[in-house]
C-alpha cells in the first residue's frame, strides 16, 4: 500500500485575516480548503475526504461548498470538467485514532527509508 499525504501550512497574517476573512475563522479554514484541494479533484473517480470536527460546530456545509469552489476555480483555470465525486466525511478525533494513524505513517515511513 502506497500512503500519500500533502500538508497544507497556512499562518493568519493579520492584515490578511481581518481583510480576507473578514476575521472569521470558518472564512480562513475553508479558504485553506479549497487551496488544498483546488488542483486534487480531478486525480481520483471518487475522493473521500476526511476530516476533524473541531468542537460541537457543524462545518459539513461549509465543507461541501468550499470542496464545489475548488473545483470550480480549477474547472475555470484549466477549463476541464472534473466529473468525480467528492465524499466529505466528519471524523471525532480520539485517542486510538490518532495512535493508529500514527502508526501507520510510521511504519509507511520506514518502508520509504
Amino acid at each position: 500500500m502506497i500512503l500519500k499525504a500533502e500538508l497544507f501550512v497556512a499562518r493568519k497574517t493579520e492584515n490578511l485575516f481581518i481583510k480576507r476573512h473578514k476575521e472569521k475563522e470558518e472564512l480562513f479554514y475553508d479558504d485553506m480548503i479549497i487551496k488544498l484541494f483546488e488542483n486534487k479533484l480531478h486525480l481520483k473517480p471518487v475522493n473521500y475526504l476526511y476530516f476533524a470536527v473541531r468542537g460541537n460546530k457543524k462545518r459539513q456545509s461549509p465543507l461541501n461548498n468550499a470542496i464545489i469552489t475548488a473545483r470550480n476555480i480549477f474547472e475555470k483555470k484549466y477549463n476541464k470538467k472534473i466529473d468525480s465525486e467528492c465524499m466529505v466525511i466528519p471524523q471525532t478525533p480520539t485517542e486510538n485514532h490518532v495512535y493508529k494513524l500514527l502508526i501507520i505513517l510510521i511504519g509507511q515511513f520506514t518502508e520509504l527509508l
